[in-house]
This record gives C-alpha cells, sequence and structure tokens, in this order.
C-alpha cells in the first residue's frame, strides 16, 4: 500500500486563503446589502410620512415605484404628493400595469414606434404606469403621471361646451409638445397640464384655458 503524506503546513496556507475569500465575499455583499437597504429604508421613510396624509395602502406598490424614481428631486416629489391628492379624492386608483402595450390611440392599431407608458380609465376609475416602458426615469415618470392626471381633470372637470372649446384651441394652433397631441386634442390636453405643472412652457391660450379647469376642478 502507497503512503499518503500530507503537507500540514500547505494544507493550513491554503485553508487560510480559503477563509480569508470567503470572508471577503461576505463582506462585500454585507455593503452591496446595506446600500440597498439604505435606499430602501429613504423610500419606506417617505411614504411612511406621507401615510400621515394620504392612503396609500390600496396603491402602495405604484407610489412606492414612483417616489423610489423621484425622491432625489424635491420639486418632483411635491408635484407627486399635490397631485396625488387630488387623484385620491376622485376616488381613483393608481396602479402599475408590467405589460408593454405599443397602440397608437389616434390610429387605434397596434404601433411599434409608440408603447404606452401610462393609461387612465374613466370607467374603472384607475391610472395605469408602465414600468417596463418608463424604467427608472424620473423625469419621464413624473411627466406620464401628470398626463394622466391631466386626462382625469379634463374628464372630470369640463363640460361639453368647454370640450368643443378646447378642440377649437387644439385646431388654431402651432404648437404643441411632440406629434402624438398634434394628433389628438385630449392628448394635446394632458400634455399642456403636465408641462404647466412641470412650468415648462405652454402657450397662452392653452395655459389661461387649462388654468381655468384646474382651479375649478382642483
Amino acid at each position: 500500500m502507497k503512503r499518503i503524506t500530507i503537507d500540514l503546513d500547505k494544507t493550513l496556507g491554503i485553508l487560510v486563503i480559503l477563509w480569508t475569500l470567503l470572508g471577503l465575499i461576505y463582506i462585500v455583499n454585507l455593503f452591496r446589502e446595506g446600500e440597498f437597504s439604505e435606499k430602501n429604508a429613504e423610500s419606506n421613510i417617505i411614504i411612511e410620512r406621507l401615510n400621515h396624509s394620504l392612503n396609500l395602502t390600496e396603491n402602495e406598490e405604484a407610489v412606492g415605484y414612483i417616489i423610489e424614481n423621484i425622491k432625489d428631486d424635491e420639486y418632483y416629489l411635491q408635484l407627486f404628493i399635490d397631485d396625488y391628492k387630488y387623484v385620491m379624492k376622485e376616488g381613483v386608483d393608481l396602479k402599475l400595469n408590467y405589460g408593454e402595450i405599443c397602440w397608437n390611440v389616434t390610429t387605434n392599431n397596434i404601433s411599434e414606434e409608440f408603447c404606452r407608458s401610462g393609461r387612465y380609465s374613466s370607467k374603472e376609475k384607475w391610472i395605469e404606469i408602465y414600468p417596463v416602458v418608463l424604467g427608472d426615469n424620473s423625469a419621464e415618470i413624473i411627466f406620464v403621471f401628470l398626463h394622466e392626471v391631466g386626462h382625469l381633470i379634463q374628464y372630470k372637470h369640463m363640460d361639453i361646451q368647454e370640450d368643443e372649446k378646447w378642440d377649437r384651441i387644439h385646431l388654431n394652433s402651432t404648437e404643441f409638445y411632440r406629434d402624438y397631441s398634434r394628433d389628438n386634442s385630449n392628448e394635446d390636453f394632458a400634455d399642456s397640464y403636465a408641462l404647466y405643472r412641470l412650468k415648462k412652457y405652454v402657450p397662452k391660450e392653452k395655459l389661461e384655458f387649462i388654468k381655468r379647469v384646474e382651479e375649478r376642478g382642483k
């Protein structure tokens, strides 16, 4: 029988190296978990504070997603809080949709160029936000949320005469935020409302009209 000899010094050295590597991996993971927990803690603190004045229970997932991505911008955060209060007052839910709907509302057909990032349903009484399309882009997230609130305001606080007046303003306008709103007066209203709330440029006639509707509704 062949005798097997073991070099204890080498064996112990290898074990020490392996143990050290495992320790380093453990420490790195702790730091990563700590950073993740810290980011989550920031969002949780904000949500906890908001819970004192807003009902977030039913809409916790959507609210958490939005706050997580806009919390570093105080202005965006305040805009969201103000308009979320209005959404709650109107009895409208805020939720996430993890699908990706590529649909052109003007032609009412599938469109590879346009993927829906948000949607308001007057019948179902909800606003949907699409994280698959928006990702973590804070500027897009707050714009889409405000855009959908614009649809809500238009539906709830404009009568037939005002709808007709807005249609005339839209038809006579030469300034639009994007082609999407150029082709549809309702999308033009929602875009204009979002731009107004973000303190971006809105043509004078549109701005005055939106302010009147908002003041009466909110």
